[in-house]
Order: structure tokens, then sequence, then C-alpha cells
């Protein structure tokens, strides 16, 4: 009754009266429910939801996903299409980034790799799972006999890529062209890094699967050379004595990635001149990329760590 009061009354009140305005004025701060919720309105291929809450939830993790590139945690409520729709877009915009990452864990190329690796490449490179969503995944894939996964068949599967000729060449090596200076070599690897220093620090953390921020000497090889740049057995050799990386020991990357860093700006500083010409922009440049790769290294979403009960 005290609605339909209302409804007389505002029809009632004559246009240009106090009332109306009033009652005008109070309308315009009322908020839409969709200004609540800007992201449902983004994302045109999120199946309506009867809650706005359950839009506002989904979109606002799609939208951390977007921004970050992976997220910390897991969404239960994707389902499996949601799951497969994201895998798709994701591997077909970062196709070349899994090829590595996939060679990476895969020295020996047999072409597959183990349950708990393809779940750190998903969860590093393209979306973090619930353990029910990647057990999801795993049922699309035909595993081996040995329980390996075909990581050609996921990337097939999930991303409608053929790469088979392409992955046959990258394992088969080829020539590489060397008699590159040590400087040529430190100014080279640096600015690979620098411009792809999200993979460069998710290739670390694939290794580096407990976070101790160290790894052998050999695997921290596999990494620059699969996602930096190739070099012959003597140009590395001169490069990781430069960085005291050509030992039996393990190796602290964190370290490494500084002194890189630094010495990068050193040879910098030496092909311009002297101190005084190199210019703000470039001091600026160097300063950021330091403080880029160091931020990276302690950023938590940039992988995966292993859960009780996840498959090995």
């Amino acid at each position: 009754m005290k609605r339909n009061g209302m409804k007389t009354n505002v029809n009632s009140t004559k246009p240009g009266s106090t009332k109306a305005r009033d009652l005008t004025s109070k309308m315009a701060t009322i908020p839409v429910w969709h200004t609540l919720c800007p992201h449902v309105q983004k994302f045109k291929n999120v199946r309506p939801c009867t809650s706005s809450f359950r839009a506002c939830s989904r979109n606002g993790f799609q939208n951390t996903s977007r921004s970050s590139s992976t997220t910390t945690v897991a969404n239960p409520i994707l389902s499996v299409l949601d799951v497969k729709r994201i895998l798709f877009k994701k591997i077909t915009d970062k196709g070349d980034e899994l090829v590595k990452a996939f060679l990476l864990l895969d020295p020996s190329c047999s072409m597959t790799v183990s349950r708990s690796e393809l779940r750190r490449v998903i969860s590093s490179f393209l979306l973090a799972l619930t353990r029910e969503q990647f057990q999801d995944v795993l049922a699309e894939i035909h595993l081996t006999s040995t329980g390996a996964v075909p990581y050609l068949q996921f990337l097939s599967r999930f991303g409608g890529m053929d790469l088979n000729v392409n992955l046959i060449k990258r394992c088969s090596g080829g020539e590489v062209s060397g008699g590159r200076t040590l400087k040529e070599l430190e100014t080279l690897v640096g600015e690979k890094i620098y411009t792809n220093i999200k993979a460069v620090v998710r290739a670390l953390h694939l290794i580096d699967v407990n976070r101790t921020g160290r790894m052998q000497p050999k695997e921290l090889r596999r990494v620059l050379e699969t996602f930096c740049l190739r070099m012959t057995e003597e140009e590395y050799r001169k490069f990781a004595e430069r960085y005291s990386i050509n030992t039996d020991a393990s190796v602290d990357y964190n370290a490494f990635l500084k002194s890189l860093s630094i010495n990068n700006n050193l040879n910098l500083k030496y092909y311009l001149g002297d101190q005084e010409r190199m210019g703000k922009e470039e001091i600026e440049k160097s300063k950021m990329r330091e403080s880029l790769i160091g931020g990276l290294l302690h950023t938590p979403y940039l992988g995966w760590s292993p859960q009780p009960g996840d498959v090995p």
C-alpha cells in the first residue's frame, strides 16, 4: 500500500515544484547495478548469471588474470567450458612461450612431460586451476603407458596448435654462429631478458619449484638458451666464467640477474664513451630494468607450488 501511495505522490508531483526537484535529485544518486560491477560488460563471452554477485566474482577474476597473465588462486566457479575458453585464448596468445616452457622441461625431446610439470606450466603461464579442474583437463588428453603427458596433444586439443614440425626443428638445434665478444653476449642476453622478463622469471620458477632462489648451472643455461640466446660452447664458457656460474655448485639466479643488469649498465657506458655522455633516458631505463627484475622475482603469482595430493 505504501508503494502504491508513493507512486501516486510521484505521478501527481508537478514538474516545476520543489518536491519534484528533490525527488529527481534523490533518484540521480541511486546507484545503477552495472556501475557497481563494471567488468560485466567488458567480457561478453561470459555466460549470463542469475546473480550480479556471481557475475562480478567471475569477471573480477578474469580481469585479474588479464592484468597479471596468471592468478595466485584458482577460481572454483569456472566451469569446464570456461576453462577451455580461457585456455584457448591464452594458448593462442602465448604459443611460443609455451613451446619454450615445455622444451625447458623436456631436455631429452621426448615430447612428453609429467602431470605435475603440465600443471606447473598451466599455472605459471596460463591459468591457476583447482585439482578438479586440472583433472578435467587431463581427462581430455591420452596419456602414455607410463602416465606421461604428450604436450603436443595438449597444445592441439586446447589451443588448436599443430607444432610437430617446429618442435622437431627446435629440438634438433641447428648451428649457432659464434665469435661474439663477451660484451656482445652480455648485452644480447640482458636485452632478451629485459624485453621478456615475465616469461624468463616464470621459466626460472618452473625449475625452482620450491622457490629457493637457486638452481644447477646446467638448468640456468637451459633457461638462458631456451628463452634468451643460444651460444656456442666457447661463448657460453666465457659467459659462465664472467658470472661464476660454471661451477658444480648451485647458482643464485637472483644475484646473477642483478649482476647482469649492473654489467649491462657498464657496457652501455663503455659503448657511449663516458658517463657524461650517457643520457638520462638510458640511466632511467637501467634503473627500471633492475627494479623490474627484482620485483618480479618476488611476485607470488608467477608460478605454482605443490600441494598435498597433487598428481606426480
